[in-house]
């Protein structure tokens, strides 16, 4: 016998024909036990059979899916929850409702809320009940499409819970860097330099071009005696 590692061969036996021996029932027996084996205990849970119990999660192609959401009301604080993906809507049909303890859990349950109603408000309590909400925050769910996704942990005995919404704040951009002009006037170019002859170079800054040429024709109007010309290149030589 080789199952599980691969499938068992049996020989088909006819009546008044072949002798069916005591190694042919060992044979069925050992079969029977290493299915047996394989599947372990209650391999069907709470549900009729394994077919069933797999269909809950995992579709006919292998893939996760899980049973359609169904509806559920806070009731004094709590839901009780009996699927992966439920709606919650608010006790009385109240326009807003704060949850604080979900029931009805296992170690590693993994679980998704959505509110029902978009008038009406569920906001997930952090830290009343069993819940503990990523953040260490409230999370408001105040729309229909905005979901809440987490799982029991039963080491901590809470529901660690966190947002999916798609409601985002403002997003805020900083930038610290400055304009041409802005560079300009609050910098000197270390190309902004002086030559020898007194002259500014032809890569100097617009403000110190500008500066020079203020400094230049107020000299010039001040003195008779004194010359002063300002090059095309923003440049000041003194008069020989």
């Amino acid at each position: 016998m080789t199952y599980p590692s691969s499938l068992d061969n049996f020989t088909a036996k006819t009546d008044n024909v072949d002798d069916v021996m005591a190694q042919d029932i060992n044979e069925l027996q050992t079969a029977v036990e290493a299915i047996e084996t394989e599947l372990g205990t209650d391999p069907a849970g709470s549900l009729t059979d394994v077919k069933t119990r797999m269909a809950v999660s995992i579709s006919d192609a292998g893939y996760l899916q899980f049973q359609a959401s169904t509806g559920l009301t806070i009731s004094s604080g709590a839901i009780t929850v009996g699927r992966n993906i439920h709606t919650v809507d608010t006790e009385g049909a109240a326009a807003s409702d704060e949850l604080e303890t979900i029931n009805g859990y296992a170690t590693g349950f993994f679980l998704i809320l959505r509110a029902v109603n978009s008038n009406r408000t569920i906001v997930i309590k952090h830290g009343t009940g069993n819940i503990y909400c990523s953040g260490g925050a409230d999370i408001i769910l105040e729309d229909s499409y905005n979901l809440a996704m987490g799982y029991y942990d039963g080491n901590l005995s809470k529901w660690l819970i966190g947002a999916m919404s798609s409601n985002y704040g403002p997003s805020v951009s900083v930038s610290a860097s400055l304009s041409p002009s802005a560079s300009a006037s609050a910098s000197t170019s270390p190309s902004a330099s002086t030559s020898p002859s007194g002259s500014l170079s032809p890569s100097a800054s617009a403000s110190a071009s500008a500066s020079a040429s203020a400094s230049a024709s107020a000299s010039a109007s001040a003195s008779p005696s004194a010359s002063a010309s300002l090059s095309p290149s923003a440049s000041a030589s003194p008069s020989t």
